[in-house]
C-alpha cells in the first residue's frame, strides 16, 4: 500500500484484550509482563516449561496492540488526527514502512505506548535488517502526546527500533511514567538511526526507574546519514524529569539523554537539560557490555553544549 493520507480523524474508546489471551499450554492467561520501553513478554504464566526461580517456555516479546497499525507501506500519512482514551498503543508502524508520517496529531489518555516504529516481533526478538524490516525515512513531527501509558507504565511516547532515518521532530511529550523517547531496545545492539530535534519534552519518567527524557540503546549506524553517524540528539528541551523528590530520598536517578549499554555512535549536542533527579543531565551508563560502545561526535558536556540546571 502507498500514498495513503488519513487527515483529521478521531480514534476513541479502543480497547485492548491482550493480557487476558489464553496462553498455548492452556494453563491460565497470558498476561502483560513489561519487558522494557513498552516491550512485554507473552506466554504461558505457568507450565512444565517452569525450574526454580525462572519463568516458564515458551515466550515471545511483542508491541502493544495499537488503535491504527500499518505494515508493508509506503507514504501513509496521519495528519490532525486525535488518538485518545485508548486500551493498547496509538499508532503503530509496525513493519516495513517507509517515508510515512505522523504529523499534527493530538494523543493523550492513552493505556500503552503512544507511537511505535517497528514493533515486528521478529524485529525485537533478533538483529533485524533494518533496511528489509524496519521503518525507513518516516517522520513523526509536531505532535502533542500525553498521558502515556496510563494502564501500563513501561509504555513510552514515543519507541522506535530498527529504523534507518527516522526523524523525529517538534513534538510535545509530557505527563508519562517513563521515557518520552526510546530508541533501540533491550541492550541488544539493534542497528538504528534516528534524528531526535527540536521536542519539547517536561513531566516525564514520573513512576518508573532507569531512565531518562530521551533513552538511546541502538547500536551501529548508516553511513550514507549524516556522514556516517548514528542517532542524532539535538536541540531538544528536556524538563522536570522524574517523581519529585526521588535522588535525595535513594530514589532512582532520572536524566536528560540516557546512553544505555546497545548504544553506539551517538551524537548529543545542542540541547537544554533542566531539573532531573540523576548527577548529570546526559549519562553514558558505566556499565558497558563493550569498550567501545558510545562514540560522541561531540564532547557536549565537557564544552559545555549541554546546558544543565541541577534542582536535586
Amino acid at each position: 500500500m502507498s500514498n495513503v493520507a488519513i487527515n483529521g480523524i478521531a480514534f476513541e474508546y479502543d480497547g485492548w484484550l491482550q493480557p487476558n489471551v489464553e496462553d498455548p499450554l492452556g494453563d491460565g492467561f497470558e498476561g502483560y509482563i513489561g519487558m522494557q520501553k513498552g516491550i512485554f513478554t507473552r506466554g504461558p504464566v505457568s507450565g512444565t516449561g517452569a525450574t526454580a526461580g525462572q519463568a516458564p517456555g515458551p515466550w515471545s516479546y511483542s508491541t502493544q496492540l495499537a488503535a491504527a497499525t500499518v505494515e508493508n507501506c509506503t507514504a501513509v500519512s496521519f495528519q490532525a488526527c486525535t488518538f485518545e482514551h485508548l486500551g493498547g498503543a496509538a499508532i503503530s508502524l509496525f513493519y516495513n514502512t517507509s517515508d510515512s508520517t505522523i504529523i499534527q496529531c493530538m494523543i493523550s489518555d492513552v493505556g500503552g505506548t503512544g507511537v511505535v516504529v517497528n514493533g515486528d516481533e521478529d524485529a525485537i526478538s533478533t538483529n533485524a535488517d533494518p533496511s528489509t524490516s524496519g521503518g525507513y525515512g518516516d517522520l513523526i513531527s509536531y505532535n502533542t502526546i500525553e498521558a502515556i501509558g496510563v494502564d501500563y507504565a513501561d509504555s513510552t511516547g514515543i519507541q522506535a527500533g530498527s529504523c534507518l532515518q527516522l526523524s523525529i521532530e517538534n513534538n510535545s511529550l509530557s505527563d508519562m511514567p517513563s521515557d518520552a523517547i526510546s530508541d533501540g531496545r533491550v541492550h541488544t545492539g539493534y542497528p538504528s538511526t534516528c534524528y531526535i530535534s527540536g521536542n519539547t519534552i517536561n513531566h516525564t519518567n514520573r513512576l518508573m526507574a532507569d531512565g531518562a527524557g530521551i533513552y538511546l540503546d541502538s547500536s551501529n549506524w548508516d553511513p550514507d546519514f549524516d556522514g556516517g553517524f548514528g542517532t542524532i540528539v539535538q536541540d531538544n528541551s528536556i524538563f522536570h524529569l522524574g517523581p519529585f523528590d526521588t535522588a535525595e530520598n535513594g530514589g532512582p536517578p532520572i536524566y536528560g539523554v540516557y546512553l544505555d549499554q546497545g548504544c553506539v555512535g551517538a551524537t548529543v549536542r545542542d540541547n537544554i537539560i533542566r531539573y532531573f533527579t540523576g548527577d548529570q543531565p546526559v549519562f553514558p551508563n558505566s556499565h558497558l557490555l563493550h569498550p567501545t560502545i558510545i562514540g560522541l561526535r561531540t564532547s557536549g558536556l565537557a564544552n559545555g553544549k549541554n546546558i544543565a540546571s541541577y534542582d536535586n
